[in-house]
């Protein structure tokens, strides 16, 4: 777009908006267009029934750590979409009321988190504070999540179990 410098300012952002628009209009009405808003639409669907289905049965697993990680890790990957919805409050109330609290265990140095049970509630309180903002738990969650499988099967029915300790009795 070509500009005379004495046209305002004003003048040039309509065009520019203008324009703009016109571009965005012939794109959304081509075929090119359609076939992305076709295929977007039914990756929102698929998402959006997997988020249901997933809330559907938290009821069941939340009380299996293993389970339950797993589920926050497929559930992160799909609510990280704008296009679905989901209650947010009711998430963060169901897992509160099994036990897991915001920001668990946040400020301990990584040294710490070397249980599962320990990694379970931090995992979990990062994503309390996620839906307590507003926003489904951060997509990073797949990767704690990983960091969980990786350590040592224990006991699992305390965020306070013993410090898991390699041979030669030192601690991690």
């Amino acid at each position: 777009m070509k500009v005379h410098k004495r046209l305002p300012l004003q003048h040039v952002l309509r065009q520019w908006d203008e324009r703009t628009e016109a571009s965005r209009r012939r794109y959304r009405n081509s075929p090119k267009g359609k076939a992305a808003a076709e295929k977007r639409n039914t990756e929102i669907l698929r998402k959006q029934r997997s988020l249901n289905t997933s809330l559907d049965v938290l009821a069941d697993i939340i009380a299996d750590q293993d389970k339950l990680m797993l589920w926050l890790k497929s559930f992160a990957q799909d609510a990280d979409d704008i296009g679905v919805t989901f209650s947010k409050e009711r998430l963060a109330a169901q897992l509160e009321a099994a036990g897991y609290a915001e920001n668990e265990h946040v400020g301990e140095k990584p040294e710490w988190f070397n249980t599962r049970p320990r990694m379970a509630h931090y995992i979990v309180g990062q994503a309390l504070n996620c839906l307590r903002i507003g926003m489904g738990p951060h997509p990073i969650t797949g990767s704690f999540v990983d960091k969980y499988f990786a350590l040592p099967k224990g006991d699992s029915s305390s965020p306070n179990a013993e410090v898991c300790q390699p041979e030669g009795g030192k601690k991690l």
